[in-house]
């Protein structure tokens, strides 16, 4: 067994590069030409990695960088791919922050009923807040949804399509219930759309991504620590 002299790794005898930074380990005999192009680990920034080592593209997200990443870095990125990890993190973020949202609205309205003396004040003020947070959880959604569809090899417009019914299935079912002078009933087809469209968000969300690149870009990569 060999080390790779960049970067420590183990690699088989005879290997032309290392599996995990790229760098090219042995010169290329006459009849086996490999060049940068023939590598398939050679992944641009990829060759300057000192302790986390990656295969493939962006590494997958720990559960607290999921809530940098979706909510920061890629808050409306919708390029690139997004593996299962990812996409149940970013679920489980949403589930903890709409809890924390949901306990301070509940203690302010106890608040403004105990000041002013008036419920019905507290109502118009929660229901603001709900759809001011729920606006701004739109555009990661998206892209964390649409990021996924890419993960396994489906276009763009399928996400698109699949959002937007999803969306307006979810807008008119729920707006009649925030405002009580709007008197709105869901159409049965759209009803119907609805729900078939978030049971194709959760089978997507289930599937494997594909392993090898495809037109979104690399597979999103295992993290591979190094111990000295």
């Amino acid at each position: 067994m060999s080390y790779c002299p960049q970067c420590g790794a183990q690699t088989p005898e005879g290997a032309a590069f290392c599996g995990v930074c790229g760098t090219q380990l042995s010169a290329p005999s006459c009849d086996a030409t490999l060049d940068q192009e023939s590598n398939p680990y050679a992944v641009g920034a990829q060759a300057d990695m000192s302790v986390d080592q990656y295969q493939g593209g962006e590494p997958k997200p720990t559960f607290g960088e999921t809530l940098k990443r979706c909510f920061g870095k890629k808050y409306a990125d919708f390029s690139g791919r997004a593996s299962r990890r990812e996409y149940w993190f970013f679920i489980v973020w949403n589930v903890i922050l709409l809890i924390v949202l949901a306990m301070t609205v509940a203690v302010g309205a106890m608040l403004v009923v105990s000041t002013l003396g008036d419920a019905e004040m507290a109502r118009p003020i929660g229901v603001v807040i709900g759809l001011l947070f729920g606006l701004y959880l739109v555009i990661p959604n998206c892209s964390v949804v649409t990021r996924r569809f890419h993960d396994i090899g489906l276009p763009t417009w399928s996400a698109v399509v699949v959002l937007m019914i999803n969306y307006a299935s979810n807008a008119i079912e729920t707006f009649p219930k925030l405002f009580s002078s709007l008197e709105t009933t869901v159409p049965v087809w759209l009803d119907w759309a609805g729900t078939i469209v978030a049971l194709l968000i959760f089978v997507v969300a289930l599937i494997p991504g594909s392993k090898k690149p495809n037109n979104y870009g690399l597979p999103p990569a295992n993290r591979q620590r190094r111990y000295y």
